[in-house]
């Protein structure tokens, strides 16, 4: 039976060690490069944002922050992938007392307008701990971070590294709902709760990508680049020419890159589907905000 004082005591334990890490972080050397700027790939959960980003991983250009997700097998739990090649650094960013962390209520919908708060971070005192879990190691190699809550902290990235450049992975919205349908409404943890309150699972879709499109096209312009997932499958597109693509995107040299966990039998939704809804009314307010702030900026001078 769930023990909701021991649950909170092993939290604020956590709190307090994820923190005094943190502070012992921002004053370690690190080997920041303002020439060596990120690379982050982004995207929803159950997106299939693992999958490619294990797939760029070969690239000997490019460094993981943990030999743990490199040449990570594909893992499957009650006939569903389990998240594989993921980041799991800037912790202590999190709530650890929300539904997600805690695996309750909603808690799997963590890109909801009820848990954004939870996950949406713009700005951090000790941004020197963030900087130092990304460069602690001395290499000329260009970091590689996969982390789908950094779909949500996109303006913090752009004042820690300015430069960088992001990859969004995004899914079919019909793709993505019937995947998670599938798979919440089956899970001993949530069925109940799922069953109960037929959660909007569109919603937490398009919040996760409207926002990380938004501050793409308002921080990231030139920077960023939309892969469509279900490309991967396609037999219209070629694999390899799709990650051509995206090396050119990065300013890294062409790859032979491997693609045996690109396989059907991992997509839930066989059919190929291109279902985005109008991202680009996104595209258009940000570029609007943008030319407002700057013409306000040119009457100020």
């Amino acid at each position: 039976m769930f023990n909701i004082k021991k649950f909170k005591i092993y939290i604020l334990f956590k709190n307090i060690y994820l923190f005094l890490k943190m502070f012992s972080y921002n004053f370690r050397k690190n080997y920041y490069d303002e020439n060596n700027q990120p690379i982050f790939l982004i995207g929803t959960n159950r997106s299939g944002s693992s999958l490619i980003s294990s797939i760029l991983r070969q690239h000997p250009d490019l460094r993981s922050l943990s030999d743990e997700v490199v040449n990570f097998n594909i893992k499957k739990r009650r006939d569903h992938t389990i998240g594989f090649s993921e980041d799991f650094i800037w912790q202590h960013l999190e709530n650890f007392y929300g539904d997600h962390h805690r695996e309750k209520n909603e808690g799997y919908l963590w890109g909801h307008p009820k848990y954004l708060r939870d996950f949406f971070v713009e700005k951090f005192w000790l941004k020197n701990s963030l900087i130092y879990e990304i460069y602690k190691i001395n290499s000329k190699k260009i970091p590689f971070i996969k982390h789908s809550f950094f779909s949500l902290r996109l303006k913090l990235i752009k004042k820690l590294f300015p430069n960088a450049k992001i990859i969004l992975n995004i899914r079919s919205y019909k793709d993505f709902t019937k995947s998670n349908y599938d798979k919440w409404s089956r899970n001993s943890a949530y069925t109940k709760t799922f069953n109960n309150n037929k959660p909007d699972i569109g919603l937490h879709w398009y919040m996760i990508n409207t926002i990380a499109i938004y501050h793409c096209e308002k921080y990231f312009k030139n920077q960023y680049q939309l892969f469509h997932h279900e490309k991967l499958y396609d037999p219209n597109f070629d694999n390899k020419i799709l990650m051509d693509e995206l090396t050119s995107f990065l300013n890294i040299k062409s790859h032979d890159f491997t693609f045996e966990n690109v396989n059907p039998k991992y997509k839930f939704k066989k059919d190929i589907t291109f279902e985005y809804l109008n991202l680009k009314d996104v595209v258009d307010i940000a570029n609007f905000e943008n030319q407002v702030y700057s013409n306000h900026n040119n009457e100020q001078k």
